[in-house]
């Protein structure tokens, strides 16, 4: 086995790792439960930049009233953990989108350029959610 078929397999085994996390998640929530079993559960994330853990009202800050936000924490699972593999928010959101780490697609580098993406050709996790029935959207960066 070679270093690109090496690479191939753990990249498919992230995708996956992600797409089960986020099933196992939302499979165990009351709301899940509660639904159509014919229906398969809301998945919604949240990726904010420089947000700080207790910017929203349901962790406590009572100077930025978040009442959405919190109705949707109180109705579903809130994850208080976080963890980053880089020190700005492009590639977190290349890792979080794909299941990869950033560094295997050319995210690794500091520095902004405009012209510069997620290649087309990388699988998200909206594209995994979509082959299992689910409609997608993303609203804001990419």
């Amino acid at each position: 086995m070679n270093v690109s078929s090496v690479n191939q397999v753990l990249d498919t085994l992230s995708l996956h790792t992600v797409l089960l996390l986020f099933a196992a998640v939302v499979s165990i929530t009351p709301a899940a439960a509660a639904a159509n079993k014919d229906r398969p559960p809301n998945v919604i994330v949240f990726f904010s930049d420089d947000q700080g853990y207790d910017d929203v009202s349901f962790q406590g800050n009572d100077e930025i009233p978040t009442p959405h936000i919190d109705a949707i924490a109180r109705e579903g699972v809130i994850c208080t953990d976080g963890y980053v593999t880089a020190h700005y928010c492009v590639p977190s959101r290349a890792g979080l989108l794909t299941g990869r780490h950033q560094a295997r697609f050319g995210f690794e580098i500091s520095g902004w350029n405009k012209n510069m993406g997620m290649p087309v050709e990388e699988k998200t996790i909206a594209d995994g959610l979509s082959a299992k029935g689910y409609a997608t959207i993303a609203i804001g960066k990419w």
